[in-house]
């Protein structure tokens, strides 16, 4: 295992040596700052919609958070805001779900008996076969703010990323303007003093010093954290000059690539580090005897899974996961929190056209799109109510201008016939007898199969009879899909029949 070891950290500092940000260490350090439970949060209630699909979804996250960061799982008898958080979400659970007066009574009287751990588990459950909530959204963003301002997440202590990523995001999201975001950097950067910026970067802050008390303002300091340190008593003792000249001397243009080139010397710094200790050193390109034990297992982990292979174990067809998302949990966040933001916008229009992969089966061509409003083909009998929803399509084509062999399959009183989020669509499709049906669409088009046709393609051909090989369902998985299709057709007759009679009686 050592010779592998050390061939391993070898190639993965050969390749960021090369490559730099576009390597795989590059993508596996930043990417584990990401998952930092603080920016996650952040990220996710910046893309919370006022929709039951996006609150169900970021209830869960939160839900779920509490049970598995171990410092939030301390303190759950300390947050306020926890109890309120627990009872409107169980009470609009159980409305969704049309609970008996009787049994919503029942439940009421337990809950008192519970812990909020066991509350939580409860929900978590819940959420997770089907995440859709209709309450306030206030309550998870009253609860969200609570977390962030008075918890300390596992992992974020000492982490300059972390605290650098989440400043930045405050801006991003307009929860600080400029000259706040200005002095919180200041103030980074002189606690943190290797990460303090270039000479470039740093004449910028001079003009803002220079521009704002005049050109004598720096009389004297030749050293950058001098500079910067007069500018954060500024930042206080004269705060008004101080936002004023900040805003007119900073762009957010700018600051947003100042943070890119201190999160990027950031990671530069713990790459260095983590190969020096294996071993390996980046500038001269030697590989030496590891300084001290790492975690090095957990490394090649990541790096099989980015790079789709393993020694171990031949490829098995399966799509690489888009983008640098290390997994497929990550990149299914990434779209839901896209969907969620387009449709966050009532009056936006101009997305309601939009039909975009999202998850492809490389086999057939079929997979999950985002799909605008404008593009459902009347006869799929699916109704939108916001700009795009994700739907499952079998064999793409268009008719019309408009997207005719596709599903959306999740019926519900909250979400319309839409899916709530991209995890539910692929297992929707991987679980349905899609494949036959779309390869039969190919071979209507394609007839016979010209001579001497390699045998990968045959399928796609009239002539085919490899079509029994292309179900890799079981018979058990598709009866239990499809008798939940015609389970919530049925409850959808039947609440629209009940709603008729309602209307009929009472007009």
């Amino acid at each position: 295992m050592a010779g592998l070891r050390d061939d391993f950290y070898y190639k993965i500092g050969r390749d960021y040596h090369e490559h730099m940000q576009n390597s795989f260490l590059y993508g596996y350090v930043k990417g584990g700052h990401d998952k930092n439970l603080r920016l996650r949060i952040k990220e996710k209630l910046f893309c919370l919609a006022d929709t039951p699909a996006s609150k169900g979804k970021f209830a869960g996250f939160i839900a779920k958070a509490l049970l598995t960061d171990r410092n939030l799982a301390a303190r759950l008898d300390h947050l306020e805001n926890l109890p309120i958080f627990i009872d409107e979400a169980e009470s609009a659970l159980r409305q969704k779900n049309n609970y008996a007066a009787n049994e919503s009574a029942g439940m009421e009287s337990r809950l008192d008996k519970r812990t909020y751990k066991d509350a939580l588990t409860d929900m978590v459950s819940e959420l997770d076969s089907y995440p859709v909530l209709d309450v306030n959204i206030n309550i998870l963003r009253n609860f969200t703010r609570e977390l962030l301002d008075s918890c300390e997440f596992e992992g974020e202590k000492k982490n300059p990323y972390v605290q650098l990523t989440s400043l930045y995001l405050d801006l991003e999201c307009g929860l600080i303007g400029v000259p706040d975001y200005v002095r919180g950097v200041i103030d980074f950067c002189l606690a943190n003093s290797k990460y303090i910026p270039g000479k470039s970067d740093i004449a910028v802050f001079r003009e803002f010093g220079v521009a704002t008390w005049g050109k004598d303002i720096f009389a004297g300091m030749r050293k950058s954290s001098d500079k910067l340190k007069l500018l954060s008593q500024l930042g206080k003792s004269d705060k008004d000059k101080f936002d004023a000249g900040a805003e007119m001397c900073f762009d957010e243009i700018f600051l947003g690539d100042l943070t890119e080139r201190i999160q990027n010397e950031i990671i530069r710094v713990e790459i260095n580090t983590l190969l020096y200790d294996a071993g390996y050193s980046v500038d001269t390109g030697v590989y030496k005897p590891p300084r001290k034990k790492d975690k090095s297992m957990d490394i090649m982990d990541a790096y099989f899974r980015y790079s789709g292979s393993s020694p171990w174990k031949e490829k098995d067809g399966s799509p690489a996961i888009p983008g640098d998302y290390m997994t497929w949990d990550e990149y299914y966040d990434a779209c839901d929190n896209l969907k969620d933001t387009i449709n966050s916008d009532r009056s936006d229009r101009s997305h309601q056209d939009m039909f975009m992969p999202v998850w492809i089966d490389r086999e057939v061509g079929g997979g999950v799109f985002l799909i605008g409003k404008n593009q459902f083909f009347e006869a799929a009998d699916v109704r939108v109510d916001n700009n795009c929803e994700l739907g499952v399509v079998y064999f793409i084509g268009i008719e019309d201008g408009k997207a005719f062999e596709f599903a959306a399959f999740q019926a519900g009183d909250f979400d319309r016939n839409a899916f709530p989020g991209m995890e539910e669509a692929v297992r929707w499709f991987k679980n349905y007898e899609y494949k036959s049906d779309s390869l039969e669409e190919y071979q209507s088009y394609n007839h016979a199969a010209p001579d001497n046709c390699p045998e990968v393609f045959l399928k796609y051909f009239e002539d085919s009879e490899s079509l029994s090989e292309c179900d890799d369902v079981c018979d058990d998985e598709l009866d239990a899909t499809k008798a939940e299709f015609d389970r919530e057709f049925e409850a959808d007759k039947r609440r629209e029949k009940v709603h008729r009679a309602f209307q009929n009686r009472t007009s």
